[in-house]
């Protein structure tokens, strides 16, 4: 097991729901007395509903991704989940440079075949902090019908 190294990860929601927007900032500060490295990630789980026709799915910025398909991405910027019935998820990180993004298991047999659960969504960031530093970063999750 490696050293132990104390931090302070705070984590504050902000909500406007005349909007639709869910606003989530993270300051992570190093209160150890090493250097503190290590990969911080946030996720989001979204079950925007089955459908087994494919006309729900995701994109990354503009480029549209299969919806079975899991991937990752650098400075991969906004991501946008989307339901067969209109429903459209968007994700803007601040400060959150990576993305993985993979289809969560399809769990169940429905009468036409398995029954997609949602998606998952992980934004992360590479940390190296010397003693007394933080690093923040921010999430802002927009819902809406289209």
């Amino acid at each position: 097991m490696g050293t132990r190294q104390p931090c302070l990860l705070q984590k504050t929601y902000a909500l406007d729901a005349v909007e639709g927007l869910v606003e989530v900032s993270y300051q992570i500060t190093n209160t150890g007395s090493l250097p503190l490295e290590a990969v911080f990630a946030s996720e989001l789980n979204l079950n925007v509903g089955s459908d087994q026709s494919d006309r729900s799915g995701w994109k990354c910025g503009k480029e549209k991704k299969p919806s079975r398909e899991s991937w990752q991405k650098e400075d991969g910027g906004n991501v946008t989940v989307f339901s067969s019935d209109g429903l459209e998820v968007r994700v803007v990180p601040d400060h959150l440079p990576l993305t993985w993004a993979y289809p969560l298991l399809d769990a169940e047999k429905g009468p036409d075949g398995p029954i997609r659960q949602g998606y998952c969504l992980l934004f992360g960031l590479h940390l190296d902090l010397k003693p007394g530093m933080k690093a923040e970063a921010r999430l802002k999750v927009n819902y809406r019908k289209v």
